[in-house]
């Protein structure tokens, strides 16, 4: 899933579609998205450093039950 590839920091699928014209990402980093809640803290460094990289976009984080540490 492309919620997986920004967690872990690869930001591939962000320039795509930064290149679009599209100014705004929302990261779901739930279960149903296929996301391993239980290591969502480990991902937060390399989530964060992507996140710099990427100025021009707008993210919009879900924040749950299920996405608190």
């Amino acid at each position: 899933a492309r919620v997986n590839e920004v967690l872990d920091g690869d930001d591939s699928f962000l320039n795509q579609i930064s290149s679009w014209g599209f100014k705004r990402v929302q990261i779901n980093a739930t279960a149903v998205n296929g996301v391993d809640t239980s290591k969502l803290t480990e991902s937060v460094g390399s989530f964060l450093t992507t996140i710099v990289k990427h100025p021009e976009l707008e993210f919009i984080l879900q924040k749950n039950e299920e996405t608190q540490p």
